[in-house]
């Protein structure tokens, strides 16, 4: 009995190990099958020592890695890729890995240099990186600083030689055609308008004018001319005299002053008339009343001689008619109270003035000479 007891136990132990031989490789292939890291993890936690625990774990190590790649990827930071290259040293990606590393770097070294934006931080960036995609770029903008610097450097010292030294360096700069007129301007334009600004005259400053109409020194010498002409027309007002006005008006053709000046001479030419040897003029006659009232009047003037005759209205508004010989002509004037003043071209012939006194519609009058003996 003793015997076949033993046998039976043997017996059963061999089941057992047989059973549990069959559970190991079966849950193996089912973890081999799934093959996710949770599989033969379970697997490895159930089983730590099977004769499939190195191979589980070989596989599980596989898709740690493969796991950690694509996170590592995802990711996309240099921190990330170097924590996998150390935790992976002899991993298949290991060279994807590095590249990745260096591109990264790349970018952040570039970003560096755009954040800082200095000559010295483009240059030491593209000679670490000398054949980045980025270099190009670096050294466009390395040139641009260069070129803004040496530019606001020029400007500041205003010299010749540096301007010169700008357009040699910088042959393609947006500021080239600016440094070469200043070169122009320092050495031709500058001596010229001196020289203008010293004479201090009408003249000088007109002949400057002509000679350079856009530089930057032609708008300075037309406040010039306006300034000594505001002074020349502060004089012709306090001497008020016929040849002062006459004389503003020879200096100034095209002045600020031009119409009050030509009143202001008809207006003395009336006075020097009246208050010399003069005949008196009649009233003029009155052609017609207008239709209805007018704030203006008529005149019809007709030379009735073989002169050249002016005929000079003082008042309300000044005015001057010249008219041929034998030729007849008209003026508007505002109603008023004028002096009016006639002379021909001729010595021999008396002036004649008068007052008048315009309301409005229209007026006649003939000049004539009359001849009296002595």
């Amino acid at each position: 009995m003793v015997a076949i007891k033993n046998v039976f136990f043997i017996s059963l132990v061999i089941s057992i190990l047989i059973i549990e031989g069959c559970a190991v490789t079966n849950q193996y292939k089912s973890a081999k099958y799934g093959n996710s890291i949770s599989a033969y993890e379970n697997y490895l936690t159930r089983f730590p020592n099977s004769k499939y625990s190195n191979s589980a774990r070989t596989e599980l190590y596989v898709l740690y890695e493969e796991s950690d790649w694509v996170s590592a990827n995802n990711i996309n930071s240099i921190s990330k890729f170097q924590d996998f290259v150390s935790k992976y040293p002899n991993t298949k990606y290991k060279s994807q890995a590095e590249n990745s590393i260096s591109i990264l770097e790349e970018i952040l070294a570039w970003n560096n240099a755009k954040n800082l934006n200095t000559i010295y931080g483009y240059e030491n960036y593209a000679s670490i990186y000398p054949d980045s995609k980025y270099a190009f770029d670096a050294r466009n903008i390395i040139y641009k600083l260069k070129e803004e610097r040496a530019w606001d450097d020029t400007q500041r010292s205003g010299e010749i030689s540096d301007y010169r030294k700008f357009v040699t360096d910088f042959p393609t700069s947006s500021y080239y055609v600016e440094a070469t007129n200043k070169i122009r301007e320092i050495e031709i334009l500058l001596p010229a308008w001196e020289k203008a600004s010293k004479v201090n005259t009408i003249k000088g400053y007109n002949q400057f004018i002509d000679k350079y109409p856009f530089s930057a020194y032609a708008s300075i010498a037309r406040d010039k001319i306006i300034e000594i002409e505001n002074q020349e027309w502060e004089n012709t007002l306090q001497k008020n005299t016929l040849n002062a006005f006459q004389n503003y008006l020879s200096l100034f053709p095209d002045g600020q002053h031009l119409e009050a000046a030509r009143e202001k001479v008809i207006d003395l030419e009336v006075d020097d008339i009246f208050e010399g040897d003069h005949g008196l003029l009649p009233p003029m006659s009155k052609i017609s009343d207008g239709n209805g009232y007018s704030s203006t009047t008529e005149v019809d003037v007709y030379n009735n001689t073989n002169y050249k005759l002016t005929v000079r209205y003082s008042g309300p508004e000044s005015k001057k008619l010249v008219l041929g010989s034998h030729e007849k002509a008209s003026i508007t004037l505002k109603n008023g109270r004028y002096r009016e003043a006639a002379s021909v071209n001729a010595t021999n012939v008396q002036n004649y003035a008068g007052n008048q006194n315009l309301e409005g519609g229209e007026y006649g009058e003939e000049f004539y000479i009359v001849t009296q003996w002595k």
